[in-house]
């Protein structure tokens, strides 16, 4: 069995800025689509808000403050955040050793806490940005089993 993959170009990138040591015989390489740094895997996240809420532009302030406040830097970092009026959309770091269920949903219950804006089913992906056609099909239906065809067709 070879040592070696052929993974396609962007990979072999995302890898090797991912990468602090190279593996080991009992240490892995992790690879993603959209790398990391350090332990923090990168994962772009749609939140959509529920139905009759549109978000105002002091939302945006308010994930970021909620997400400093939630999450030590070693734990989560939230680089990017896009306000649409009808949902969210997060480039967001995330420590290996943490679920990213439990940062999205914490974040989701801090900000539901004073108003109940956000749906608590969202999207993650971990291998690219997703484009405004496939969050738009996504925020038409979220439900378990549409995302789950929307990710068979994406193979």
């Amino acid at each position: 069995m070879s040592d070696f993959f052929d993974l396609p170009d962007d990979w072999k990138i995302a890898g090797h800025d991912q990468a602090v040591n190279p593996p080991t015989p009992n240490k892995g390489l992790i690879i993603t689509g959209l790398g990391g740094k350090g332990k923090l895997f990168r994962y772009f996240v749609v939140i959509s808000v529920k139905p009759g809420v549109k978000l105002k532009p002091n939302l945006q302030k308010i994930v970021s403050k909620k997400f400093t406040a939630l999450f030590p830097a070693n734990k989560a970092e939230l680089e990017k955040i896009k306000l649409k009026p009808d949902h969210l959309e997060l480039l967001i770091l995330i420590n290996m050793d943490i679920a990213v269920e439990k940062i999205i949903m914490s974040l989701i219950s801090a900000i539901n806490q004073f108003k109940p804006v956000l749906h608590e089913n969202y999207l993650v992906v971990n291998n690219r940005v997703l484009t405004s056609a496939e969050i738009r099909r996504y925020l038409k239906e979220p439900s378990l089993a549409v995302v789950k065809s929307w990710m068979e067709k994406q193979k």
